[in-house]
């Protein structure tokens, strides 16, 4: 079983399906096994009859090589003989990924190395299970419905482009069925339910004095929160020195002056009392604004 991974080709990323490649990571012991093969018995086999102006993939080879025998050859066809050199360069488009299976089993029956290992490759090429980790697992399950639109739709291309490779032909629905997954929107929404709940039956938790004390802790509850595409943030919403200047207990906080003063993101709460008693912050009587130091 192995786990497909997506690694980041291009910084930043802006096209999951092109700045993104599948890695597939083997287990460990299917590593040793491999080297052990390929040592063994792939390597000497193919070595014996590869082009000697292979350089790639060859053991104490490098491109510096490759540069000094094509630097030397080319030397050797102009030498005072007016002739001129024409170089073509190919670069292969995800040769690993359009690597046919068939052809490569025809090749590797082919090379001088005992049918038993020949069986043993031939088999691993074949029916091999792999597993798509969900993208962003790991993360916070609480920002789930703050996430915008657009970038909960390019996660989940993330996760659609790697389950394609894995599955090619098959649909995204059909590939979440293959591999037990489920879209990553309905696992963030599971998550947001899952922590809710855990919240509802943890008397000891500092948002449960929020809730009902009549509540059945033993019953879960949906999570429904409210969202909105946009707000509506004017100049007027923003919060300046003169502002502050009217509350006592802000005494002494500065914000700088910006000329244009925009807003992307809304972050606030109205019960203070639930904050980390360990930062810094400022409050007023019941009501009245409050700072945090979110800076240290």
């Amino acid at each position: 079983m192995a786990d497909v991974v997506p690694l980041i080709k291009v910084k930043p990323v802006t096209d999951v399906s092109k700045h993104l490649r599948p890695i597939s990571l083997t287990p460990a012991l299917s590593k040793i096994a491999e080297e052990f093969i390929v040592v063994k018995y792939i390597g000497p086999a193919i070595l014996s009859i590869i082009d000697p102006d292979q350089f790639g993939a060859i053991p104490k080879s490098s491109t510096t090589h490759t540069l000094i025998s094509m630097v030397h050859k080319w030397s050797e066809a102009t030498d005072a003989t007016g002739a001129a050199v024409r170089i073509v360069l190919l670069d292969y488009r995800k040769t690993f990924d359009l690597i046919d299976h068939r052809i490569l089993v025809q090749k590797i029956s082919s090379l001088q190395i005992p049918p038993g290992v020949t069986q043993w490759v031939c088999d691993f090429l074949v029916d091999r299970k792999q597993r798509v980790k969900p993208v962003l697992g790991s993360c916070s399950p609480v920002f789930n419905h703050a996430l915008p639109k657009y970038l909960s739709e390019d996660l989940e291309r993330v996760q659609k482009r790697v389950l394609s490779i894995v599955s090619p032909g098959e649909t995204y629905q059909r590939n979440l069925e293959i591999v037990q997954l489920t879209t990553l929107h309905q696992r963030r929404h599971d998550m947001c339910d899952k922590l809710f709940n855990q919240i509802i039956r943890d008397q000891s938790h500092k948002f449960i004095i929020y809730f009902h004390k009549d509540i059945n802790r033993n019953k879960d509850y949906p999570v429904k929160v409210l969202t909105t595409e946009s707000l509506p943030i004017e100049e007027s919403h923003f919060t300046n020195n003169r502002e502050l200047r009217k509350w006592p207990h802000l005494d002494g906080i500065y914000l700088p002056e910006v000329d244009e003063p925009k807003g992307s993101t809304l972050m606030g709460s109205d019960q203070p009392d639930i904050i980390d008693t360990n930062s810094e912050i400022r409050r007023g009587t019941k009501g009245q604004p409050y700072a945090v130091n979110t800076l240290g």
